[in-house]
């Protein structure tokens, strides 16, 4: 009977091994330090269609993103007729466009290893799947013009390209290998590369991490990739042992990785990102603060609110981090001859302040950032506040310690107090040839609250008095918020739809005036239809509010979140 079922069975298992030799991560070094990998669109058109972005994408905004590349590229044909070489550059352009839409089909993955410090011993192997022969194509057109051009070594069926530097020390080089188009860079040649992956090297298919990431189950995942630490650590420490001492001391090495996974949750990507963590904390780590936060504790924010994060940094911790860091290298590079305590010490009876009592002890354990519409647009009025347990005595430690700050050759510190409806803020002042407020400050019913310019705190002043009305948590973010885990040591909120909006709104009239302005820079290009542009809230009306949270369970940092579309440095 069984000979009846192993022609079934084999059918089954040939192509399985087939797809295991084909897995692009063979390619990657075995030992990578970093690894990541992207899918791409095209295995996971299903459920990204179904995000708040994939629906986006399918309205107006997609058909305005489309109609921006064709017009890009129109425009460039134009500006460059008559010119020479265009037709090159054109053929070019293309092709990088076309890379980059096969690029987000299937995505890309990149390792990196380092094997030794000294002597260096590295390489960097990105691999994108299934665009062997576009890199081929656009390889050959760029090297067309190429001062030089590289060396050709036949390995297997293909060839390898790669140039290296003056000494052979550093190479870098391409090649194909089945369908995946690769790339290399570093102190191994690109053709032992090459030879490694026809030999059935396994890569880092071994790797406990890469498992670790690939067998993921939770929820479906389009990008994974990790963070070896440890590894790191061994490296970094076997240079010396005071290195070594110093990473022990520090408490460093019980950060052995950081991982990460991110997939769809119906019309949120969901990610994982964690810091994992073995052994009892000691040095630096045992500073993280396992306390959890409310939002219960929240200062009075503005009810315009379009993002704000809040978490347990405890600035005490980070006076003491500071220090632990200081003593620790100072005992290895100059054992017996700087005291750090004892220089603090004597540093604070000349500016009269007690940094960790009267400073950072003043602190109570709680960070709130804020951005608002009103206060600034695009995050130009970001509010920054930390929670106080003593006002009066920060008050004099930041005022001492602005007056003591020992003269700079051409700058001047100093302290500018006023008054808005009864309430002190203070502006840090740097008097060179002219007088420049560096940030505002005011520490009020609780907190210290500092922005770059006075108005977003004018707001904070006037929400304590009940002049202005104060946020207040939606239903929308309290039912989004109710899917996470229930305590956590922070939490983000952010809408992107404010910002998105505001950009939108903005590009009409803009384009408006480059159209009036085209003819005279070049009266052949054409004008830009602002009829294609999105009406801002069709844009955005499927997005939400994306959330992350941060939890600690004592093994285990972890940051997870559900967004439907973020902008860095806006959100």
């Amino acid at each position: 009977m069984w000979r009846r079922g192993m022609p079934a069975f084999l059918m089954i298992l040939v192509p399985s091994i087939a797809l295991a030799q084909d897995a692009p991560e063979r390619l990657l070094p075995s030992g990578s330090q970093i690894y990541f990998h992207w899918d791409g669109f095209e295995a996971h058109r299903a459920e990204f269609d179904k995000t708040a972005v994939g629906k986006m994408m399918k309205g107006d905004t997609g058909k305005f993103l489309s109609y921006l590349g064709t017009y890009s590229r129109e425009t460039l044909a134009t500006a460059l007729r008559n010119e020479r070489e265009a037709e090159m550059a054109l053929a070019v352009f293309d092709d990088v466009l076309g890379a980059m839409h096969k690029v987000s089909s299937h995505g890309f993955l990149v390792g990196v290893e380092v094997k030794s410090v000294l002597p260096p011993q590295a390489q960097a192997v990105l691999v994108f799947p299934k665009n062997g022969k576009t890199m081929d194509s656009l390889m050959a057109k760029i090297l067309k013009k190429a001062p030089e051009q590289p060396q050709e070594t036949q390995v297997g069926k293909r060839k390898v390209y790669s140039y290296s530097a003056p000494g052979g020390e550093v190479h870098f080089g391409w090649f194909t290998h089945g369908e995946h188009a690769v790339l290399t860079f570093g102190t191994d040649a690109p053709v032992n590369i090459a030879r490694r992956a026809d030999e059935g090297d396994a890569g880092i298919t071994k790797h406990a991490l890469y498992k670790q990431v690939a067998d993921f189950k939770e929820f479906k995942t389009w990008c994974r990739g990790y963070v070896d630490l440890a590894s790191a650590w061994e490296l970094v420490g076997g240079l010396a042992p005071q290195a070594n001492q110093i990473i022990s001391d520090l408490g460093l090495d019980g950060l052995k990785s950081i991982t990460l996974v991110s997939g769809f949750d119906g019309p949120a990507e969901r990610s994982y990102i964690d810091f994992n963590t073995v052994g009892k904390r000691k040095g630096l780590l045992a500073l993280i603060n396992q306390k959890t936060v409310k939002l219960a504790d929240l200062p009075s924010m503005p009810d315009d609110l379009t993002s704000f994060s809040v978490s347990n940094f405890d600035a005490g911790n980070l006076y003491e981090g500071l220090i632990q860091a200081g003593d620790v290298v100072a005992k290895v590079v100059a054992p017996g001859q700087i005291d750090v305590r004892e220089f603090i010490k004597q540093m604070e009876g000349v500016i009269g302040v007690k940094l960790g009592d009267d400073l950072f002890g003043a602190f109570d354990g709680l960070a709130v950032t804020y951005n608002a519409p009103s206060d600034g647009p695009l995050g130009l009025g970001a509010v920054t506040m930390l929670k106080v347990n003593n006002e009066k005595k920060l008050q004099n430690a930041i005022e001492s310690l602005v007056k003591n700050i020992p003269a700079f050759p051409g700058a001047e510190f100093s302290i500018r107090t006023k008054e808005y409806h009864g309430v002190a803020f203070h502006q840090l002042i740097v008097k060179t040839e002219s007088e420049i407020p560096v940030f505002t400050f005011t520490i009020h019913k609780g907190w210290f609250a500092m922005a770059n310019v006075p108005q977003p705190l004018y707001g904070y002043i006037l929400r304590t008095k009940g002049e202005l009305p104060s946020w207040k948590m939606s239903a929308e973010v309290a039912k989004r918020l109710a899917t996470f885990p229930k305590n956590y040591t922070g939490v983000a909120v952010s809408d992107p739809r404010p910002s998105v909006q505001f950009l939108l709104s903005a590009i009409p009239a803009i384009t408006s005036i480059a159209n009036q302005l085209l003819p005279l820079a070049n009266a052949d290009i054409k004008p830009f239809d602002t009829s294609v542009i999105p009406h801002a809230r069709e844009a955005t009306r499927h997005l939400f509010p994306n959330i992350s949270v941060t939890t600690d369970d004592g093994t285990r940092i972890r940051i997870e979140s559900r967004t439907s579309f973020g902008i860095p440095f806006v959100n």
